[in-house]
């Protein structure tokens, strides 16, 4: 999960995060069935919590994504599928996940295992989304346009219920 969003997050959010109701949420706040902080008058969800939530969900999988710019790249494609899977044996064992890699531009948004990745998370077959690192989502080099791309990209996955966990984050 990328750094910025490991607060405990508002009932709302994290109800729309597991693609559940949020009086199921609130409901199960108040018979205690999750872990919660009160902050204020408000009640937030632990990110632990969200993700043991997320992790219970039998049928759905990680998505583990590599995308590369250029078919003679493709050995660095390879590698990132290594890389993903290893995490994936490491980190979330016993979790079935699902490949997707292609060969593809960085803005081009109709590649075809996107927008498979896209309808899975539609389907709430998804609980988390994993990168190696930013340029698999977009190559581009302005840090603004980056931002703003990845915000997007991880907005959509969360709208989804899903969240977004890029492996090596950049020195800020």
């Amino acid at each position: 999960m990328s750094k910025s969003r490991q607060v405990p997050l508002r009932v709302g959010v994290a109800a729309m995060r597991l693609g559940l109701h949020t009086m199921t949420l609130r409901r199960w706040v108040y018979q205690q069935k999750i872990q919660f902080l009160k902050v204020g008058r408000e009640n937030r969800i632990p990110s632990g919590e969200i993700t043991r939530l997320m992790e219970e969900r039998h049928d759905a999988q990680i998505a583990l994504y590599a995308r590369v710019s250029t078919h003679d790249r493709k050995a660095d494609l390879q590698r990132q599928i290594e890389a993903l899977q290893a995490w994936a044996k490491k980190n979330r064992p016993g979790k079935p996940f699902i490949v997707l890699s292609e060969v593809g531009k960085p803005l081009d948004f109709d590649r075809k295992k996107l927008r498979k990745l896209f309808y899975r998370l539609g389907e709430r077959k998804i609980t988390e989304v994993v990168v190696l690192n930013r340029q698999v989502i977009t190559e581009h080099q302005e840090a603004p346009v980056v931002e703003a791309i990845i915000h997007l990209f991880e907005h959509h996955i969360e709208s989804c219920g899903a969240f977004l966990e890029i492996l090596a984050e950049p020195d800020r």
